[in-house]
């Protein structure tokens, strides 16, 4: 009886703590809602102390961007490495960008591969856009576009508005696939409504030359100024020199959108 008694509040002092880490963990997620980057430090730290891989990834990136913390890349390294090794597939994904770019760590591409890969083999979208990231660029491994073309159209699929992109731009160009403007048109859309400017750029100017769109110049510059809120220069030019094609009665229509448009957020 005293064995089982004893067992029965070892259990209950086991599930107390895994509750105030998940009430930890929520906690923080309130404050980073609310932009108190502070106090959400303090309660994922708490529950990162007690084994949550989610509040340690979290921790992590709040170490690598400085937010409520000093920026300290070695602690955003250890505590992404603590998730990791728990097979958090957010944490490999960013262990794997920490060697990518060499902060906190040595730059070591194949470390970076190692970790990519152990997050895409759970369908983590972001890593299967790094892996295609490192098959263009030949980082790590020989450049291999077939390879990259495969694992941006895994992660595109799943919704991910950057490799949407890369693929658009992959048929656009014809590289490792036959040239196919109206797919290429099809992925920067995808993109391009998830807010992402360099879809919204490429997706305009395919709707200025017709290239896998009827040629719509009013729309073209639309998603050019959607754009160029947040890319710049590039566009803004494209901008101007788009105002020089458009008829008396696009341009008043164009410049009641600029005036009633604003960027998401705003």
């Amino acid at each position: 009886m005293k064995i089982f008694k004893n067992l029965l509040i070892s259990l209950v002092v086991l599930l107390s703590g895994v509750t105030a880490a998940g009430d930890e963990f929520s906690d923080g997620m309130r404050f980073m809602d609310e932009d108190d980057y502070g106090q959400a430090v303090d309660a994922f730290r708490k529950s990162a102390t007690r084994g949550d891989p989610r509040a340690q990834t979290n921790l992590g990136i709040l170490y690598l961007n400085g937010q409520g913390v000093q920026r300290d890349f070695k602690q955003a390294v250890y505590w992404f490495e603590q998730a990791a090794a728990q097979e958090h597939a957010g944490a490999q994904s960013s262990l794997g960008m920490m060697y990518t770019t060499g902060k906190g760590v040595p730059k070591d591409y194949e470390q970076a591969l190692y970790w990519y890969q152990k997050a895409a083999e759970q369908g983590y979208a972001a890593a299967e856009f790094s892996l295609g990231y490192m098959h263009a660029r030949g980082l790590g491994v020989e450049q291999d576009l077939e390879q990259a073309f495969h694992w941006y159209e895994k992660a595109a699929l799943r919704g991910y508005a950057g490799a949407q992109y890369k693929l658009g731009a992959m048929y656009s160009n014809g590289r490792a696939v036959k040239q196919d403007h109206e797919k290429a048109a099809y992925w920067f859309g995808l993109a391009a409504q998830q807010g992402l400017s360099s879809a919204q750029f490429s997706l305009g100017m395919s709707y200025l030359r017709g290239e896998g769109v009827p040629r719509d110049i009013l729309e073209g510059y639309k998603l050019i100024l959607s754009a160029s809120f947040n890319i710049g220069k590039k566009s803004r030019d494209s901008r101007d020199l788009v105002r020089y094609t458009l008829t008396g009665e696009q341009m008043d229509e164009n410049q009641k959108f600029a005036r009633e448009w604003q960027p998401a957020g705003v």
